[in-house]
């Protein structure tokens, strides 16, 4: 049926507690962003979408870093 290019790619965000991936996936999105609150904590997944000029999309994964999440996440990849 034809052939094409697939351009998109996924960024996956993962590392302990409070080690400023969301803050990462915010300004990523939007350089001007306000950062999360130091209280604040990402529970299980957040997905986003970072889209190009060109066309190219990323799909930006961001990660809980408590211990709690690890063990869960880990056995499904």
């Amino acid at each position: 049926q034809g052939e094409g290019k697939l351009r998109e790619a996924k960024l996956i965000l993962v590392g302990d507690g409070a080690s400023v991936k969301t803050s990462l996936q915010k300004r990523l999105l939007n350089a001007e962003a306000a950062l999360p609150a130091e209280d604040t904590r990402t529970r299980g997944i957040e997905i986003q979408d970072w889209e190009f000029k060109d066309g190219f999309l990323a799909h930006i994964l961001d990660f809980g870093g408590q211990d709690v999440y690890y063990l869960r996440y880990i056995v499904f990849f």
